[in-house]
């Protein structure tokens, strides 16, 4: 009986060799740790990718608030004085200011493509301040982003604003002028 015990138990779990793992053992792992490694790295290059995109798109943001804060501050002659219906390229120095050093300023102006258009809102009209001449009131402002990743992908982004004859840049102008003594 005992024999049958130690065949069926060394059948079941063979002993193990003293020499170590096969080349064949070896190799398995090793394909199974690359295949791991590679699907790491994957991983990790489409996140920093993401990462990529995400930053520049919070950049484009950014930089058309800042040029909306801008036009909603100037007066509504200076804005209705603004070519209707053609791009105007913006250039980035004058939307970031002095804020950035010369050459991270000319790294953004080289990746970034900044537009506007502005366009009148049909049936939108009014008089001027002096009642005399019929003037729209009420400009769509479009302002496009264009830039290219580093994986030399286009992407472009796309904001729109409004603003309004009387509306807060007129506001602005006519109740904030400074006191004279």
């Amino acid at each position: 009986m005992d024999d049958i015990l130690t065949m069926r138990r060394s059948s079941a779990f063979p002993p193990a060799d003293p020499r170590g793992f096969t080349l064949v053992e070896v190799m398995l792992a090793s394909v199974v740790l690359v295949t791991i490694f590679l699907g790491a790295l994957a991983a990790l290059v489409h996140g920093f990718g993401m990462l990529d995109t995400a930053r520049n798109t919070t950049l484009a943001a950014q930089i058309i608030q800042s040029e909306i804060e801008d036009l909603r501050l100037q007066p509504w002659t200076a804005l209705n004085a603004r070519p209707v219906d053609t791009a105007e390229t913006l250039d980035l120095a004058h939307s970031i200011g002095s804020t950035l050093g010369a050459a991270e300023l000319a790294e953004l102006s080289q990746r970034f493509t900044v537009t506007r258009r502005f366009a009148n809102v049909a049936g939108r009209t009014g008089l001027d301040a002096d009642g005399t001449t019929t003037i729209p009131t009420f400009k769509r402002v479009t302002f496009t982003v264009a830039w290219t990743d580093y994986h030399h992908r286009s992407h472009t982004r796309s904001y729109e604003t409004y603003l309004g004859y009387r509306g807060l840049s007129d506001y602005f102008a006519a109740t904030h002028t400074p006191n004279t003594p």
